[in-house]
């Protein structure tokens, strides 16, 4: 017979694997946002969602493959905002600009994503790298595009552009992420992208537009 003061235990709600990794990854990234890539342990994933450690590594073989997951997420997400953002550009300068702020965005509403850059693990840093790479690449595209249409400056490397740019968004993180600077990213955002955009515009060529930064979004 149960003790009267017996605390009744509610069962946690079953869910399939995918969820329970989607729950786990979220959860990490909460973490990263809040503390920082090194300091997360899977016993602290576990607590954060309730769970014990082996229930964890029943749906991840290692830490390196919640990261791994982890990136995964944060690049499919990431290259679907900024592909939403593209979409009804009237331009390819008017894309990069889009971008720009939906980059911002994500970055603004998902800290973890930049933390993560600070990570000493291998296997992270290639996936990382990787996307890097292949966001650099639609936006060095755009670039070329953008001179092709005579809207961006011929003797400009498009590469270099596409590594600018995205420098810039990262140097944005660091001052208002890391270093908790204010006002806030999208603020920043809004001072520096007319500096940029200058450095890419062709002469002549008004590089900034009036494409609202939260419209892009």
């Amino acid at each position: 017979r149960a003790h009267p003061m017996t605390e009744t235990r509610v069962p946690r709600q079953r869910l399939s694997t995918e969820q329970r990794q989607d729950e786990i990854v979220r959860a990490t990234m909460d973490l990263v946002g809040e503390q920082g890539v090194e300091q997360v342990t899977t016993q602290a994933i576990a607590d954060h969602i309730g769970l014990t450690q082996g229930a964890i590594f029943r749906h991840f073989a290692s830490k390196e493959a919640i990261w791994l997951a982890v990136v995964r997420w944060i690049r499919e997400r990431l290259l679907s905002a900024v592909d939403r953002a593209a979409a009804p550009a009237r331009d390819p300068m008017d894309a990069l600009q889009r971008i720009f702020f939906a980059h911002v965005d994500f970055a603004e509403r998902h800290p973890a994503a930049s933390r993560l850059l600070t990570t000493t693990n291998a296997a992270v840093r290639r996936v990382l790298r990787e996307m890097l790479d292949g966001y650099e690449a639609r936006i060095a595209a755009l670039v070329e595009e953008a001179q092709y249409q005579g809207l961006a400056r011929a003797d400009l490397d498009p590469g270099a552009a596409a590594a600018a740019f995205t420098a810039t968004i990262q140097g944005l993180v660091v001052r208002v992420l890391v270093l908790d600077t204010r006002p806030s990213m999208s603020a920043e955002a809004r001072r520096i992208w007319p500096l940029l955009a200058a450095g890419i515009a062709a002469p002549g060529v008004n590089p900034s537009g009036d494409v609202d930064a939260d419209a892009a979004t």
